[in-house]
Protein backbone atom coordinates (compact mmCIF):
# COMPACT_ATOMS: atom_id res chain seq x y z
CA UNK A 1 0.00 0.00 0.00
CA UNK A 2 1.41 3.49 -1.24
CA UNK A 3 1.82 5.53 1.82
CA UNK A 4 0.67 9.27 1.59
CA UNK A 5 3.96 11.25 1.10
CA UNK A 6 5.74 8.75 -0.73
CA UNK A 7 7.78 10.12 -3.18
CA UNK A 8 7.40 13.77 -1.51
CA UNK A 9 10.49 15.67 -0.28
CA UNK A 10 10.53 18.11 3.19
CA UNK A 11 12.30 19.51 4.98
CA UNK A 12 11.53 20.29 8.62
CA UNK A 13 13.45 22.80 11.04
CA UNK A 14 14.50 22.58 14.13
CA UNK A 15 13.94 18.58 13.84
CA UNK A 16 16.52 17.85 15.95
CA UNK A 17 14.48 17.56 19.01
CA UNK A 18 10.98 18.63 20.46
CA UNK A 19 8.38 19.35 17.65
CA UNK A 20 9.99 19.23 14.96
CA UNK A 21 11.70 16.00 15.45
CA UNK A 22 7.87 14.34 15.88
CA UNK A 23 7.10 16.20 12.88
CA UNK A 24 9.97 14.93 10.43
CA UNK A 25 9.56 11.80 11.91
CA UNK A 26 6.05 11.46 10.75
CA UNK A 27 6.94 12.54 7.61
CA UNK A 28 9.28 9.64 7.11
CA UNK A 29 7.21 7.18 8.58
CA UNK A 30 4.19 8.27 6.11
CA UNK A 31 7.20 7.41 3.07
CA UNK A 32 8.69 11.02 2.69
CA UNK A 33 11.93 11.71 1.91
CA UNK A 34 12.73 14.29 4.85
CA UNK A 35 15.89 16.59 5.39
CA UNK A 36 16.08 16.97 9.09
CA UNK A 37 17.27 20.24 9.22
CA UNK A 38 18.75 22.00 13.10
CA UNK A 39 20.90 24.42 14.10
CA UNK A 40 22.79 21.55 16.12
CA UNK A 41 24.40 19.46 13.43
CA UNK A 42 25.45 16.38 15.61
CA UNK A 43 21.35 16.54 17.26
CA UNK A 44 19.91 16.37 13.53
CA UNK A 45 22.28 13.65 12.76
CA UNK A 46 20.92 11.58 15.65
CA UNK A 47 17.83 12.88 14.72
CA UNK A 48 18.08 11.41 11.22
CA UNK A 49 19.59 8.46 11.53
CA UNK A 50 17.83 5.59 9.10
CA UNK A 51 14.89 8.21 8.88
CA UNK A 52 16.34 10.92 7.03
CA UNK A 53 19.44 13.45 6.25
CA UNK A 54 20.67 16.06 8.63
CA UNK A 55 20.93 19.18 7.28
CA UNK A 56 22.76 21.62 9.44
CA UNK A 57 21.58 25.16 9.01
CA UNK A 58 21.13 28.51 10.78
CA UNK A 59 17.47 29.73 9.71
CA UNK A 60 18.63 33.54 11.17
CA UNK A 61 21.89 33.12 8.65
CA UNK A 62 21.06 34.10 4.79
CA UNK A 63 24.04 32.60 3.78
CA UNK A 64 23.43 29.42 5.56
CA UNK A 65 19.98 29.07 4.38
CA UNK A 66 20.99 29.82 0.95
CA UNK A 67 23.61 26.95 1.04
CA UNK A 68 21.03 24.12 2.84
CA UNK A 69 18.62 24.58 0.05
CA UNK A 70 20.85 24.63 -2.42
CA UNK A 71 22.18 21.27 -1.26
CA UNK A 72 18.67 20.20 -1.72
CA UNK A 73 18.65 21.33 -5.16
CA UNK A 74 21.32 19.39 -6.07
CA UNK A 75 20.25 16.26 -4.68
CA UNK A 76 16.70 15.86 -5.07
CA UNK A 77 14.40 17.16 -8.27
CA UNK A 78 12.41 19.54 -6.22
CA UNK A 79 10.77 20.52 -3.22
CA UNK A 80 7.77 19.80 -1.70
CA UNK A 81 7.21 20.50 2.21
CA UNK A 82 8.27 22.43 4.20
CA UNK A 83 7.57 22.57 7.36
CA UNK A 84 9.45 25.93 10.17
CA UNK A 85 9.73 25.08 13.16
CA UNK A 86 13.09 26.16 14.28
CA UNK A 87 12.61 28.99 16.71
CA UNK A 88 13.75 30.43 20.52
CA UNK A 89 12.31 31.96 23.30
CA UNK A 90 13.17 34.51 25.88
CA UNK A 91 11.25 35.39 29.02
CA UNK A 92 11.46 38.96 30.66
CA UNK A 93 9.66 42.18 30.80
CA UNK A 94 10.39 44.79 28.19
CA UNK A 95 12.04 47.05 30.71
CA UNK A 96 13.98 43.85 31.95
CA UNK A 97 14.85 41.53 28.63
CA UNK A 98 18.16 42.23 26.75
CA UNK A 99 17.70 44.27 23.53
CA UNK A 100 20.11 41.18 22.25
CA UNK A 101 17.34 38.73 23.27
CA UNK A 102 14.60 40.68 21.27
CA UNK A 103 16.66 40.75 17.98
CA UNK A 104 17.48 36.69 18.53
CA UNK A 105 13.65 35.66 18.50
CA UNK A 106 13.15 38.08 15.61
CA UNK A 107 15.99 36.43 13.78
CA UNK A 108 14.96 32.99 14.42
CA UNK A 109 11.67 32.71 14.45
CA UNK A 110 10.24 35.66 11.82
CA UNK A 111 13.29 35.90 9.60
CA UNK A 112 13.89 32.80 9.63
CA UNK A 113 10.59 31.53 7.87
CA UNK A 114 11.28 34.53 5.95
CA UNK A 115 14.65 33.07 4.49
CA UNK A 116 13.29 29.49 3.98
CA UNK A 117 10.57 30.15 2.20
CA UNK A 118 12.64 32.57 -0.27
CA UNK A 119 15.05 29.58 -0.59
CA UNK A 120 12.35 26.84 -0.43
CA UNK A 121 9.87 28.33 -3.49
CA UNK A 122 11.41 28.35 -6.02
CA UNK A 123 12.24 24.23 -5.97
CA UNK A 124 8.74 24.01 -4.83
CA UNK A 125 7.10 25.67 -7.81
CA UNK A 126 4.82 23.75 -10.05
CA UNK A 127 4.90 20.66 -7.95
CA UNK A 128 1.70 18.97 -6.95
CA UNK A 129 0.77 19.71 -3.35
CA UNK A 130 3.32 21.77 -2.53
CA UNK A 131 3.04 23.37 1.20
CA UNK A 132 4.50 25.42 3.77
CA UNK A 133 3.67 25.08 7.26
CA UNK A 134 5.20 28.19 9.49
CA UNK A 135 4.97 27.07 13.57
CA UNK A 136 3.52 30.64 15.67
CA UNK A 137 2.10 30.28 18.78
CA UNK A 138 -1.02 31.47 20.53
CA UNK A 139 0.78 33.71 22.26
CA UNK A 140 1.48 35.54 18.76
CA UNK A 141 -2.19 35.83 18.72
CA UNK A 142 -3.47 37.03 22.71
CA UNK A 143 0.12 38.48 23.71
CA UNK A 144 1.07 37.62 27.10
CA UNK A 145 3.64 39.53 29.87
CA UNK A 146 6.65 38.31 30.17
CA UNK A 147 7.22 37.38 26.82
CA UNK A 148 6.49 40.29 24.68
CA UNK A 149 9.32 39.95 22.30
CA UNK A 150 7.83 35.91 21.92
CA UNK A 151 4.68 37.27 21.10
CA UNK A 152 5.60 40.14 18.87
CA UNK A 153 7.76 37.44 16.74
CA UNK A 154 4.89 34.56 16.33
CA UNK A 155 2.33 37.55 15.20
CA UNK A 156 4.46 38.16 12.61
CA UNK A 157 4.65 34.47 11.46
CA UNK A 158 0.95 34.66 11.67
CA UNK A 159 0.66 37.80 9.12
CA UNK A 160 3.67 36.77 7.05
CA UNK A 161 1.41 33.32 6.19
CA UNK A 162 -1.16 35.28 5.23
CA UNK A 163 0.75 37.21 2.85
CA UNK A 164 2.57 34.55 1.85
CA UNK A 165 -0.09 32.25 0.95
CA UNK A 166 -1.52 34.92 -1.49
CA UNK A 167 1.65 35.85 -3.14
CA UNK A 168 2.28 32.28 -3.87
CA UNK A 169 -1.04 30.03 -4.67
CA UNK A 170 -0.70 31.30 -8.08
CA UNK A 171 2.27 29.23 -8.17
CA UNK A 172 0.64 26.04 -7.27
CA UNK A 173 2.08 26.47 -3.39
CA UNK A 174 -0.14 26.55 -0.04
CA UNK A 175 0.91 28.40 2.90
CA UNK A 176 -0.65 27.48 6.66
CA UNK A 177 0.11 28.54 10.00
CA UNK A 178 -0.14 26.46 13.56
CA UNK A 179 -0.18 27.74 16.52
CA UNK A 180 0.18 25.13 19.71
CA UNK A 181 -0.71 26.15 22.92
CA UNK A 182 1.28 24.47 25.67
CA UNK A 183 3.64 21.86 24.86
CA UNK A 184 5.53 20.14 27.14
CA UNK A 185 8.99 19.91 25.80
CA UNK A 186 12.29 21.48 27.16
CA UNK A 187 11.77 24.64 24.77
CA UNK A 188 9.00 26.59 27.85
CA UNK A 189 11.85 25.99 30.71
CA UNK A 190 13.01 29.38 30.27
CA UNK A 191 9.01 30.43 30.62
CA UNK A 192 7.90 27.57 33.15
CA UNK A 193 11.02 29.01 35.51
CA UNK A 194 9.72 32.19 35.23
CA UNK A 195 6.50 31.89 36.69
CA UNK A 196 7.15 29.90 39.45
CA UNK A 197 7.99 26.33 38.20
CA UNK A 198 6.14 23.27 37.11
CA UNK A 199 3.41 23.34 39.95
CA UNK A 200 2.43 27.01 39.23
CA UNK A 201 1.87 26.38 35.45
CA UNK A 202 0.26 23.35 36.26
CA UNK A 203 -2.29 25.48 38.36
CA UNK A 204 -2.38 27.87 35.28
CA UNK A 205 -3.04 25.42 33.05
CA UNK A 206 -6.09 23.77 34.72
CA UNK A 207 -7.77 27.67 35.11
CA UNK A 208 -6.88 28.38 31.53
CA UNK A 209 -6.95 25.75 29.40
CA UNK A 210 -10.23 23.87 28.47
CA UNK A 211 -8.81 20.67 28.31
CA UNK A 212 -7.22 20.65 31.39
CA UNK A 213 -3.35 19.72 30.33
CA UNK A 214 -0.81 20.12 28.11
CA UNK A 215 -0.16 19.22 24.91
CA UNK A 216 2.76 16.78 23.58
CA UNK A 217 4.67 17.10 20.76
CA UNK A 218 3.23 14.39 18.69
CA UNK A 219 -0.32 15.50 18.66
CA UNK A 220 1.37 18.98 16.84
CA UNK A 221 2.87 16.92 14.76
CA UNK A 222 -0.39 14.99 13.84
CA UNK A 223 -1.91 18.47 13.12
CA UNK A 224 1.18 19.96 11.02
CA UNK A 225 1.15 16.51 8.62
CA UNK A 226 -2.68 16.82 8.03
CA UNK A 227 -1.85 20.61 6.71
CA UNK A 228 0.46 19.47 4.07
CA UNK A 229 -1.12 16.44 3.06
CA UNK A 230 -4.42 15.41 0.88
CA UNK A 231 -6.74 16.10 3.37
CA UNK A 232 -6.16 20.35 3.77
CA UNK A 233 -5.81 20.43 -0.37
CA UNK A 234 -8.17 23.21 -0.29
CA UNK A 235 -6.59 25.48 2.56
CA UNK A 236 -4.03 28.19 2.56
CA UNK A 237 -3.35 31.05 4.75
CA UNK A 238 -4.93 29.58 7.89
CA UNK A 239 -3.66 29.66 10.92
CA UNK A 240 -4.68 26.77 13.01
CA UNK A 241 -5.08 26.64 16.61
CA UNK A 242 -3.56 23.28 18.43
CA UNK A 243 -4.46 24.96 22.06
CA UNK A 244 -6.56 22.76 24.01
CA UNK A 245 -9.10 25.69 23.77
CA UNK A 246 -6.93 28.28 25.59
CA UNK A 247 -7.92 30.63 22.81
CA UNK A 248 -11.52 30.10 22.39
Amino acid sequence: MRREFEGRVAVVTGAASGIGRAIADRLAEDGATVYYADLDGAAAEQAAAKKGTALPVDVSDAGSVKAAFARIGEEQDGLDILINVAGVQRAGTVVDLDEADWDLQMAVNAKGCFLTAKNAIPLMEGREGAAIVNTASVAGLRGYPGVTGYSASKGAIIAFGRGLAHEVAPLGIRVMTISPGWVDTPFNDSVTASIGGRGALADSIAKTVPMGRQSNPDEMARAAVFLVGNGASYMTGSNLLVDGGLDS
